[in-house]
């Protein structure tokens, strides 16, 4: 898989569409004065100028192998989750409630966010219904070595398991 190259903050706009389409990407700040991207995920990268060659194509590699490495979950529009070299089949509610979160991988996506995605014309849900569903996706999701996080107060995370998790109870 080829390493998107942009300029920050120019072309932040493309930065999304990678992450939507699990592409890697290296931004190349635009001047000193610049702030580097935030809320970074494992395929992306920035660089400031001036830079070695040898960096630049160092980090382009790294980006490049853990993309090819499965080192995001993707979800495909069948409802199949793949991570790792895995998948596993999801029924249509689920799939549409681990799109949002594959799509903001390693990042908290609110509770309103999740709600108005799996339920858009129901309006407010029992309120344990996401709990419950997020619950049962827990579960199957450790064969795929992926866990949901809660952020107390905030929402959601979808995150790569914790070995030690499984020591637990």
């Amino acid at each position: 898989m080829e390493v998107k190259v942009l300029r920050w903050p120019s072309e932040a706009e493309q930065r999304a569409a990678c992450r939507a389409r699990g592409v890697p990407c290296l931004m190349v700040l635009e001047g000193r004065e610049v702030s580097a991207p935030t809320g970074l995920n494992v395929l992306e990268d920035w660089v400031r100028p001036p830079i070695t060659r040898e960096d630049f194509w160092a980090r382009r590699a790294t980006l490049q192998a853990r993309a090819q490495a499965g080192a995001i979950p993707s979800i495909d529009g069948e409802g199949v989750l793949r991570f790792g070299g895995r998948r596993l089949s999801l029924s249509p509610a689920e799939a549409e409630l681990m799109r949002v979160l594959v799509e903001s991988f390693q990042e908290v996506v609110p509770r309103e966010t999740l709600i108005q995605q799996v339920w858009p014309d129901d309006g407010q849900p029992r309120r344990n219904a996401l709990d419950l569903r997020i619950l049962r996706l827990r579960r199957r999701l450790s064969c795929l070595q992926l866990s949901i996080r809660t952020a107390w107060g905030r929402g959601y995370l979808l995150d790569l398991r914790d070995p030690r998790e499984e020591l637990v109870g």
